[in-house]
Formats: structure tokens, sequence, C-alpha cells
């Protein structure tokens, strides 16, 4: 099944069942789906996933999106493991493949959390 989205730009697209109809998505999973998803939807976000991995850096007008170090430390790695994005849709990655990169991204994110609250305590 498909449906139609309209786009900022006035387009309008065929979405695929697994573009909006996430209740298949493991619920371990639908933090990263809805991260990954709303990212593929955002322009602003596939731009500057597409110029970091052609450079290696972040531009200075992407900061915005990604507020401080722990942020787009946390983005690099969530698009260095979906080489797929933006054109895949989530729900259309193995999903072995979704699960491996689903717990190193909750890790990571844990680790981050982490690191907040030592920072905090230690002020």
């Amino acid at each position: 099944m498909k449906t139609k989205q309209k786009r900022k730009s006035g387009q309008t697209r065929e979405l695929h069942l697994k573009e909006w109809d996430f209740s298949s998505c493991p619920d371990d999973q639908l933090h990263w789906c809805s991260v990954y998803e709303h990212s593929r939807d955002n322009d602003k976000v596939v731009d500057a996933v597409k110029h970091f991995r052609a450079s290696g850096a972040w531009r200075a007008e992407d900061r915005v999106l990604f507020p401080d170090e722990r942020y787009r430390r946390m983005a690099e790695r969530v698009f260095e493991l979906f080489p797929e994005f933006p054109l895949t849709p989530y729900l259309l990655i193995s999903p072995i493949e979704r699960r491996r990169r689903c717990v190193e991204l909750s890790e990571l994110r844990s680790e981050l959390v982490v690191y907040v609250i030592k920072s905090e305590v230690a002020v």
C-alpha cells in the first residue's frame, strides 16, 4: 500500500507503507526508527549528512541541527551505521542489521547520557 505525501516544495511523492506505518517495528527500535525517518523527511538534515559524508566535517550552518558535541557524535554514528540513509526506509533495512545497529546506538546513547550526568555532578 502506498500513500502520497506533499513536501514543503509543493511536490508530491508516493510513500511506501514502511515509510509511515511503524506498527511492525520492534519496540526497542522505535526511537531509532523515528530518528531515521524524521531525518529522511528533513531536507536540511539530508543535506547536512550528504556534506558530512563527503567531507568528514559538519558545516557551521549544520551545527544548529546538532547543537553540541554529544549530539554531533551521536548523529555521526547514526549516519555511519546507516549508509542506506536517506534512500532506504528504515523498515526495509534487514531486521538483523537494524537490531545490531540499534544496540550499538543505544549503548553510545547511554554513554553520552552518563557523560552528561557526570559532567553536571562535577560542576
